[in-house]
């Protein structure tokens, strides 16, 4: 019983305690301004490889070279299946 008491009273306070007590919101304000900024400079760069300059290409990466692929061994020669010979004695 002596348990239960302190344990309602904290389950209460952090029922009554508003998110910003815990400074909750600050951390989504901060995280949210960060995002925007993020998605800005993607905007930017989007910007920039998409604007090609008077008629030159927009940036492509490197041809690739085509994937060379070593043949598979051949597989060796299996000898046909045989039974097992039993030589029960009589």
């Amino acid at each position: 019983m002596l348990a239960a008491i302190p344990a309602f009273v904290w389950a209460l306070a952090f029922l009554l305690l508003p998110f910003n007590g815990f400074g909750v919101k600050d951390r989504l304000d901060l995280i949210d301004a960060r995002l925007d900024e993020i998605q800005a400079e993607l905007r930017l760069l989007n910007h920039r490889v998409t604007a090609a300059p008077h008629g030159e290409p927009a940036a492509t990466p490197p041809p690739m070279r085509p994937a060379v692929r070593e043949p598979d061994p051949p597989e060796p020669e299996r000898p046909a299946r045989a039974e097992p010979r039993l030589n029960w004695p009589r």
